[in-house]
């Protein structure tokens, strides 16, 4: 692995640029995505965030991570700030030293392909995260942490066509427009609760009259096996970057 913003020590991926600012929505803290522990920030990776290489670097090299399970973060300060959409986020503020990731082996848990799976359902994932990133993220979250979901794939892609609405008319699905313009910016589509589908749309009304939680999040089983998750996926991740 060559990474010119962090290298990897003793098992964790350690800082090498001058800055890096990690932008995580206040929702995963809201939605148990992210959570603060002591001098450490656990969340999923899946956030935007900005290599500075000096401390007079005025344009950042902007990144997406996207590795959507849990990960354990180190920085050396937390600030707060809203986004262009006037949205509050939390900013980790990380330099030379600090570790970015505490540890690439990864610690599995069904309860966090759960959270994920909720914050769909309720139409939390932030804007940043594409149309058709979205079902992509959920079947890599449920691989890296060995969940089986017993509701057939098709469906889930459709429940997730579903909850993205058209910006123009959230009377129609995203994919009707995406078809008519192929060249638009997948990350402009309205993510809705499902519980607003039945007003909008008939095709999920008998769904989103039941509990999510039970309907869908309990289909999820943990295929338990003992194992750790091994090292390479965070630094295969990483060297997408």
């Amino acid at each position: 692995m060559a990474l010119k913003f962090m290298k990897k020590v003793d098992g964790a991926m350690v800082t090498t640029a001058a800055m890096i600012h990690v932008e995580l929505p206040y929702a995963y803290f809201d939605n148990d995505l992210a959570e603060i522990v002591g001098d450490k920030v656990q969340t999923i990776g899946v956030f935007r965030f900005k290599v500075y290489q000096d401390s007079t670097d005025d344009q950042p090299e902007k990144m997406f991570m996207s590795l959507p399970t849990a990960i354990f973060m180190a920085p050396s300060d937390i600030t707060e700030e809203r986004d262009s959409d006037g949205n509050l986020r939390r900013i980790l503020v990380f330099t030379t030293g600090d570790l970015f990731i505490q540890s690439t082996l990864l610690v599995q848990s069904s309860a966090f392909v759960s959270a994920f799976f909720k914050q769909i359902l309720y139409g939390h994932i932030p804007n940043f995260v594409s149309y058709e990133q979205i079902p992509e993220l959920l079947k890599e979250s449920c691989r890296l942490n060995k969940v089986a979901v017993k509701t057939a794939e098709p469906v889930i892609e459709l429940m997730i066509a579903e909850l993205n609405r058209s910006p123009k008319d959230p009377r129609n699905a995203f994919r009707i427009d995406l078809k008519n313009n192929p060249k638009l910016d997948t990350r402009t589509a309205q993510r809705i609760n499902i519980k607003s589908l039945g007003r909008l749309s008939n095709t999920f009304a008998a769904m989103s009259a039941e509990d999510p939680k039970a309907g869908i999040t309990a289909s999820v089983n943990r295929e338990r096996d003992g194992e750790t998750q091994s090292e390479s996926i965070v630094e295969r991740v990483l060297d997408d970057l």
